[in-house]
């Protein structure tokens, strides 16, 4: 009793650290991968920033550069004070002097662009007054229109320069334009300039996008084109004994990663797309969109190419490996122990059915062997015939035992690697005669026939005892699991110069043995299904036949028999060849 608590106990320790070792990797896995997620998120976040930053610095960008584009062209009347000091401003002068500032500020080529003057000396603003260039001529009504809802402004003191924006049928475009004032502050012209803030921005954009960086040198220290961290290069020693490490690039490569739309409010029309935009890219969670007065800004990265960008910036360090390490330590110890449980299960159940066999092996022929022995006892009398008959089963049931308890202590012995041979020359024909002859009873109780094909002498260097216990085992299995009347056949091949090994079939003429069975056989516990209308055995036979042939360096395999059933073939090598002999036969 004490035994099966202790046993019991120890069972309860080891499931309890299988739990608690599976507890302790889950919980470790689960912390560091929660810590790596928000390591992921905060970088996730990060990326987005510099996206968003992106878009705040392009747009600030656009408006100074409009503002400061808009100021330089208007500059020739702007602060414009005195008529004493400056000289009559013209139209031409005006016109060439703008459209030197736009090819230099980039933005030329406008297909709304023109400029205009109102000479404000005489009447108020009228189409005789009204000079203008390019596209201004077109919309000289807009214009005027405009200066004249202005009037009041524009002939006030103390503004110079004025922004609108106008309509013209179904186009719009913006105006800049500044009054020159006499020495006594009243207005004598007004100049503008017509243009289009759509063509401004787009070329604008294309420009910065193509000419500065609108990335910082690397995210976190990783290179924004190949995802990989960024290498020091153009290492050198200063005067002062410090290394001046270049990290980084900082040219406009790095704008290629870049998805950039410019449209307009509404979003229906595209002003500018940079070349590696495409429609996909909005749906990266690295899109950031800004709507600034007339137009909208979209600036992403590619999902792809962002979570690149991220898994570089947070990649598994030596926590996360030394975490998987313990994973798959911890896995490999569950499924060590899992099947070690399944091996103690399976020998457990195996020496049970051992048990059970060699029980009923042992019980079958000791119960005949008592009821024989007691009639022989009896008073009742016996002829001399049955006598000798119950003798001769008394015998070959207590052979039957002796092959029982010997194939019991070989498997022992061979498990514990204590079955040393004991070799020598023999003759392996009377090995096979003295085999044959001695499971005869047991052919005959089946109502088989043993038939020997042997040489006339095969001399061959082995442990006689351990080929004995082969032959036995072979004709054993033949015999028990064949059909009742069948001929077994023992064929012996002596060792010859090109085959120098022994051979011996055992053929059966039973159903045979399937393929699929063949391997499993040789294991110990092992018995099949009925094959021949015989059952019983302990399991030990073919195992024992398999470690015995081993151990003599050789092999046993199971074939098809010529005439049907099966055919166990025992090899054994042999390092001398003796002579060959003729065949001669041997029955039982």
């Amino acid at each position: 009793m004490q035994h099966v608590l202790a046993a019991r106990g120890r069972d309860v320790l080891f499931f309890a650290a299988i739990a608690a070792t599976v507890l302790l990797v889950t919980v470790a896995m689960l912390s560091i991968r929660n810590r790596w997620r928000d390591e992921r998120l905060a970088a996730t976040r990060d990326l987005q920033d510099k996206v968003c930053d992106v878009v705040t610095g392009l747009i600030n960008h656009l408006g100074s550069f409009t503002y400061t584009t808009e100021m330089m062209v208007i500059a020739p009347v702007h602060g414009m004070e005195s008529r004493s000091l400056t000289p009559q401003l013209e139209l031409e002068s005006f016109e060439r002097f703008v459209e030197g500032h736009l090819e230099d500020m980039m933005v030329a080529g406008d297909s709304l662009h023109g400029v205009f003057r109102i000479d404000l000396r005489g009447a108020w603003p009228t189409p005789e007054t009204f000079e203008a260039r390019g596209a201004a001529r077109e919309w000289a009504p807009a214009i005027l229109q405009h200066i004249e809802r202005r009037r009041a402004r524009v002939e006030a003191l103390g503004r110079n320069v004025f922004r609108t924006r106008l309509r013209f049928g179904d186009r719009r475009g913006e105006v800049i334009y500044g009054v020159e004032r006499g020495a006594n502050g009243r207005a004598l012209a007004v100049f503008g300039v017509l243009y289009s803030s759509e063509y401004w921005w787009a070329q604008t954009l294309a420009h910065s996008v193509r000419d500065m960086p609108q990335l910082l040198p690397s995210f976190n220290g990783i290179d924004w084109v190949t995802a990989q961290p960024v290498a020091a290069t153009d290492s050198s020693r200063s005067a002062d004994g410090l290394t001046r490490v270049k990290v980084g690039q900082s040219d406009t490569v790095h704008n290629r990663i870049l998805a950039i739309r410019l449209r307009d409010s509404s979003g229906t029309r595209v002003l500018y797309r940079s070349p590696s935009a495409h429609d996909g890219a909005w749906r990266s969670p690295y899109h950031t969109r800004i709507v600034h007065g007339q137009f909208m800004l979209d600036v992403a990265i590619d999902s792809t190419h962002g979570d690149r960008l991220v898994d570089a910036t947070v990649p598994i360090g030596a926590e996360q490996w030394l975490v998987a390490g313990i994973a798959v330590l911890g896995a490999l110890f569950i499924a060590a122990t899992i099947l070690e449980l399944r091996r103690q299960h399976q020998l457990a159940e195996e020496r049970r059915n051992f048990v059970s066999a060699v029980s009923h092996e042992l019980r079958t022929p000791l119960a005949h062997m008592v009821l024989l022995s007691e009639t022989m006892l009896g008073p009742v009398a016996q002829t001399t015939e049955q006598r000798h008959r119950w003798l001769h089963v008394i015998h070959r049931e207590s052979m039957r035992l002796a092959r029982l308890v010997d194939n019991v202590l070989l498997h022992a012995r061979g498990e514990h690697h204590e079955l040393p041979l004991e070799r020598r020359w023999v003759d392996a024909c009377d090995v096979v005669d003295e085999v044959v002859g001695h499971m005869g009873p047991a052919a005959s109780a089946r109502g088989a026939r043993l038939c020997g094909v042997t040489p006339a002498r095969c001399s061959v260097y082995v442990d006689p005892d351990a080929l004995r216990q082969i032959l036995l085992n072979l004709l054993d299995n033949a015999i028990k699991y064949g059909p009742d009347g069948q001929t077994v056949t023992i064929t012996l091949s002596p060792p010859t110069p090109r085959d120098p090994a022994l051979s011996i079939t055992v053929d059966d003429q039973g159903r045979g043995i399937p393929a699929r069975d063949r391997r499993r056989i040789w294991s110990p516990f092992v018995r099949l299904e009925d094959r021949g209308g015989a059952t019983g055995g302990s399991g030990l036979g073919l195992s024992v036949v398999r470690d015995l042939a081993r151990r003599h360096g050789g092999r046993v395999e199971v074939q098809d028999a010529p005439g049907g059933g099966a055919r166990l073939l025992l090899v054994l090598p042999q390092d001398d060849v003796a002579d060959e002999a003729p065949l001669r036969l041997a029955s039982g």
